[in-house]
């Protein structure tokens, strides 16, 4: 390995850990812009164990450290912050929308996203009418194009029970007919 090979290392490894540090910093931040969007909760939907997400973020800086301890070429190693970097930002999200889950006023909040009701172009209008053995229940909420050669969005939603997805379909449509 060449010294600039490992001065290479090292940059990709430092801002790797500056991104990781900045990331863990900003997710009150980043919560408490999301819940001045979402407006009042009129539905608390069910949250999602985070442990997983935790046992992934402790993993993220050990594989920094190990991109810089292995003797794998200098590409590998970049590659390896770079996951890290990615890994952290996925799960920061998680972190972040998994608290806020449920129906608010000004729009919905699951699988870590805000959609707002007026990007919504439709959503069920009916219940769910499968057998209880599912493990869990989607909902597809389509949404507007953003511009007339934009094929529009599907956004799914998980829930763990069929009651749960009928209640969310029932507190979607109160709002949406009071819009």
């Amino acid at each position: 390995m060449t010294k600039l090979e490992g001065f290479i290392r090292i940059i990709f490894a430092g801002i790797s850990f500056l991104y990781f540090i900045i990331q863990i910093a900003v997710i009150k931040i980043w919560r408490n812009k999301i819940s001045r969007k979402t407006g009042d909760l009129v539905y608390k939907t069910q949250t999602p164990k985070i442990s997983k997400t935790i046992t992934v973020l402790v993993i993220c800086p050990v594989l920094i450290i190990l991109s810089l301890l292995t003797r794998a070429t200098t590409f590998i190693c970049c590659l390896m912050c770079v996951v890290s970097c990615l890994a952290c930002y996925i799960n920061v999200r998680e972190i972040v929308y998994s608290k806020l889950n449920g129906i608010y006023t000004n729009g919905l909040v699951g699988s870590a996203k805000f959609i707002p009701f007026d990007k919504i172009e439709t959503y069920p209008d009916t219940s769910f009418k499968e057998p209880e053995k599912q493990n869990t229940v989607s909902l597809a909420i389509q949404l507007k194009a953003e511009s007339n050669a934009q094929k529009p969005a599907v956004f799914f939603m998980d829930f763990a029970s069929i009651s749960e997805y009928s209640k969310v379909v029932a507190a979607i449509k109160g709002l949406k007919q009071n819009r």
